[in-house]
């Protein structure tokens, strides 16, 4: 879960714009976490928790709206929703 996390963070900054230079800084200010992160807690949580997977996932998507580029189309939609 971590090298998700680390992963998710050093690899934000290209989410929109790819790059195929693998001799970059790991972290910048330009870097953070984005709702794949917050999903990925939220799956730990209920595993964890017992919690159920729905009540996981609003919880921790409501509690952090404002990821790196937003919530998907798709998440901000079902969080929205529901």
């Amino acid at each position: 879960m971590l090298g998700a996390i680390i992963g998710d963070i050093v690899g934000s900054r290209f989410e929109f714009n790819n790059t195929s230079d693998f001799d970059f800084e790991l972290f910048t200010p330009a870097c953070d976490y984005t709702d794949d992160s917050i999903c990925t807690f939220a799956v730990a949580d209920a595993i964890l928790s017992g919690k159920p997977y729905q009540e996981a996932m609003l919880a921790w998507c409501r509690r952090y709206p404002h990821p790196k580029d937003g919530l998907g189309n798709a998440r901000r939609s079902y969080v929205s929703s529901v």
